[in-house]
């Protein structure tokens, strides 16, 4: 479905949204009841605000979705690239001070997934359950790795996925890698790169931290 402002949408079945014909000159607003995948067409003076469920997202131009059915008791909104900010519908409208504002909600970047559950009102930040590679000009990445030092392979990554990955680059730098990682998801490849160079992951607030004690002999 395309909307007047070039943006695009995938509704999913069983599902419904509401826009009008013709957005306002300050804002685009959509109102989604359901699921839906949104490509937003970039426009940094007209912000497109997507109202699901209890919550309010915001977006100047990128690709998201969200999950507000009404079966279920938390509302998700997951990120494929770009950067949204998702904010409860009462801090919206209630807060007029765009500082104030930001504090209270929650920036999401590409690969993240919030979650907000209904009962308790909180909002959750993490991975998207697959994230996928970021989409860019160059040619495919593809993750063949000989003799590699860990830190440099935990770097691309970082750069191909668009998820922070913290380590340490100096314990990693003397940690060889060799593996071709190229099929597999982004958390099979660290399950294998952690197990190579003998380290464990985990997931913190929407980022892989990965702890190791390095390998020098």
């Amino acid at each position: 479905m395309a909307l007047s402002d070039g943006s695009k949408l995938i509704l999913k079945p069983d599902s419904k949204i509401s826009f009008p014909e013709k957005f306002l000159a300050e804002k685009r607003e959509v109102y989604l009841s359901g699921e839906a995948f949104f490509q937003v067409s970039k426009d940094p003076k007209r912000p497109f605000l997507v109202y699901a469920n209890e919550l309010v997202t915001k977006v100047l131009g990128t690709s998201f979705a969200i999950n507000a059915r009404n079966a279920h008791n938390k509302t998700t909104v997951e990120v494929t690239e770009g950067k949204v900010s998702v904010f409860r519908q009462t801090d919206f409208s209630e807060t007029k001070n765009p500082k104030a504002l930001q504090s209270k909600g929650m920036v999401l970047t590409a690969n993240q997934k919030m979650v907000y559950e209904d009962e308790s009102s909180n909002m959750l930040k993490t991975l998207r359950d697959k994230p996928e590679v970021v989409i860019s000009n160059e040619k495919p990445k593809t993750f063949d790795f000989v003799n590699i030092p860990a830190s440099a392979v935990l770097n691309d990554l970082k750069d191909a996925y668009q998820v922070d990955i913290i380590f340490d680059k100096d314990l990693l730098n003397d940690c060889p890698v060799t593996a071709s990682l190229t099929r597999q998801s982004l958390f099979e490849k660290l399950d294998i790169i952690c197990e190579v160079i003998e380290a464990h992951y985990e997931m913190l607030d929407g980022r892989i931290v990965v702890y190791s004690k390095g390998c020098k002999n």
